[in-house]
């Protein structure tokens, strides 16, 4: 699989509701009997809390870039085959602002399937004002297209990411996953 990393601009969605929340960590948390355990994709602190996905809509980026009131949903990625393409994304809510900013680094480790496990030591993934209430949901800068190609050996892909609060001094730690089958034979 041919991970890339891009930094999109972090944006606010608006006062999202509490169920749109909880359909994200009831995603996050389900799994598949016969497959790997699903690494928790969602991790709380003090108020700041951190919420990974993977998803297939090619439409994310539209979706989350509406008004405040606009709720968007993104259906979640299990399952890639060769042709594939799938975007991780990383959430945020409760960063504190210092001097009127909101100051994130993200580190991230890929352990792909029969190669070393690449680490990207932590890099600014959100810096600035909110923009709105620190308990709207924000999308930090961090983005990783996923792209299966036919040659891709079959198994599960781990993503683990770290998200650090500098303002605070809290990092708080996330994983998902991703079960690449370039045959599409598990589908």
């Amino acid at each position: 699989m041919n991970p890339t990393r891009s930094t999109a601009a972090g944006h606010l969605a608006g006062p999202l509701a509490l169920a749109f929340v909880l359909i994200l960590l009831a995603l996050s948390s389900a799994t598949a009997e016969g497959k790997a355990a699903e690494p928790s994709a969602t991790a709380a602190r003090d108020g700041f809390s951190v919420l990974a996905l993977i998803t297939a809509d090619p439409t994310w980026r539209e979706k989350w870039n509406t008004s405040p009131e606009s709720v968007p949903t993104f259906a979640t990625a299990s399952e890639l085959a060769a042709g594939d393409e799938a975007t991780l994304l990383l959430f945020f809510s409760g960063a504190v602002e210092q001097n009127g900013k909101a100051n994130l680094l993200c580190d991230v480790t890929i352990r792909d399937i029969g190669k070393a496990p690449e680490s990207y030591p932590p890099h600014p993934c959100f810096e600035g004002p909110l923009g709105g209430s620190a308990d709207y949901i924000y999308l930090t800068t961090l983005e990783i297209t996923l792209v299966v190609g036919p040659t891709d050996p079959p198994g599960i892909v781990v993503f683990e990411l770290g998200v650090t609060d500098v303002n605070r001094g809290l990092r708080l730690a996330v994983a998902v996953s991703v079960e690449v089958d370039p045959d599409g034979n598990s589908k």
